[in-house]
């Protein structure tokens, strides 16, 4: 299934083969995968922070706040991880032609 509908789909990984996209599924379901446990984390936060909310709803902007900043990190990981980093001399500097 893998190969005839993820593969057979045209993206910029042409060099992806089935076993390679099943294994990292396959290790990315496992809850001691440091990136599987850090998104437990943030999700098991964030259904604290908005039951919290709604057992002591007096602390609304503490509330709305705390869950700001949840989102905020979750976004900045995700960023960090997703986007490739460089240098800013390797972005401006003279080429190497």
């Amino acid at each position: 299934m893998i190969e005839e509908i993820y593969l057979a789909t045209r993206h910029e990984f042409g060099w992806l083969k089935g076993a390679m996209v099943y294994g990292a599924l396959v290790d990315n379901l496992e809850p001691v995968e440091p990136r599987t446990a850090l998104s437990l984390v943030l999700l098991a936060a964030g259904g604290s922070l908005v039951a919290g909310w709604s057992w002591w709803p007096r602390r609304t902007a503490i509330w709305a706040g705390a869950l700001v900043l949840l989102v905020a990190t979750d976004l900045l990981l995700f960023a960090g991880a997703f986007h490739p980093r460089a240098s800013l001399n390797d972005l401006v500097g003279p080429r190497g032609d």
